[in-house]
């Protein structure tokens, strides 16, 4: 457990006021297309109880050639529609942040600064969580296929060469954006964002390939790369390789992880303990989070989660993940670079 002491502030000799360092993190993917609000349904059941939610759908007939009518008293084929499920599973999160009275009367003169300035940083510190947990997701989404689908999300340039044997074709370019999109077979249409590293972003730069578009509802522009926005992100996982690291990039069409959050009751609280510190008095604040991060055509199996909640290992764990629609359904691709 982490408390701000006296040791972890700065005792000014000549009185400057504080200033603030926040974390050099982006959350463009939180914001963007790839990820969208449950529906109405689904948020309902986030304030019901239990620790998964169940959503069932009609599967499509299949596509057996049509009988040919004769004068017989032959029977015509019949056939069926059958239900399956996708299943999500809720996420019960704390945090909590403690400081000694004693260490904010040193170096600011109050004693409930540091924590006044910790919860100026909560909001942040969710958001980079969401963030981390969506990519925890989708790399456990990509574990399984690996493992049972035979890798038909994935496709990959990348080649374990030293770096002076790197060829273009190893990094990121159109032809294996093509390839990646390609594993939605006819709908590749539906791809429309690609979250990079931001070194494969500058490989994209470095090739003259990025468009930026000024959407007229923004203030801002949005790069675009073979017709599709661009998220940079270095949360985006990179793999060791033995002479070189491999970056995964993840193509998503709209909508392809459905997100939800709810504050509970007491979702932020203060907790004061003041015979800590030998008298001095330690303060806590504690921050709570019910949220949903689900990958929209599959189910979490829960088959390996030890706890009340899934921890990110386990959310990226291929035996928690099982495929409930067909690939083409599933707006999610991978492409592997050097």
């Amino acid at each position: 457990m982490a408390l701000t002491q006296i040791t972890n502030i700065v005792e000014p000799a000549i009185w400057l006021q504080y200033s603030k360092e926040y974390n050099p993190e982006k959350f463009d993917l939180l914001a963007s297309s790839a990820i969208t609000s449950a529906p109405p349904e689904v948020k309902a059941q986030m304030a019901a109880g239990g620790k998964t939610i169940d959503m069932p759908f009609w599967q499509d007939t299949s596509r057996a050639e049509p009988d040919l009518q004769d004068d017989t008293t032959t029977l015509s084929t019949s056939l069926a529609i059958t239900a399956s499920e996708e299943k999500a599973r809720k996420i019960y999160w704390a945090k909590s942040w403690q400081k000694a009275d004693l260490a904010g009367v040193i170096a600011t003169g109050s004693p409930k600064d540091p924590l006044q300035q910790i919860a100026d940083y909560v909001i942040n510190y969710w958001r980079a969580s969401y963030q981390t947990t969506i990519i925890k997701v989708l790399d456990g989404i990509l574990a399984k296929d690996v493992a049972t689908y035979s890798s038909d999300m994935l496709y990959s340039t990348y080649s374990d060469v030293a770096a002076g044997s790197i060829t273009a074709a190893m990094r990121m370019s159109v032809a294996g954006i093509t390839g990646a999109r390609l594993t939605f077979g006819e709908m590749l249409n539906d791809a429309g964002t690609i979250v990079c590293h931001s070194k494969v972003y500058g490989d994209m730069l470095n090739q003259e390939a990025i468009t930026f578009v000024q959407p007229h509802t923004l203030p801002f522009q949005i790069p675009t790369y073979a017709g599709m926005n661009v998220v940079v992100s270095d949360q985006c996982t990179v793999v060791t390789g033995t002479n070189s690291p491999k970056y995964r990039s993840y193509i998503l069409g709209d909508g392809a992880i459905v997100q939800d959050e709810m504050l509970p009751d007491m979702a932020q609280e203060w907790y004061r303990e003041p015979l800590k510190g030998n008298g001095g008095g330690v303060e806590s604040l504690i921050s709570r989070r019910h949220a949903l991060f689900h990958p929209k055509g599959w189910q979490f199996t829960s088959s390996s989660v030890a706890g009340k909640s899934p921890t990110w290992a386990e959310l990226g764990t291929a035996a928690n993940w099982l495929r409930a629609r067909q690939r083409k359904n599933i707006k999610i691709a991978y492409l592997e670079t050097n």
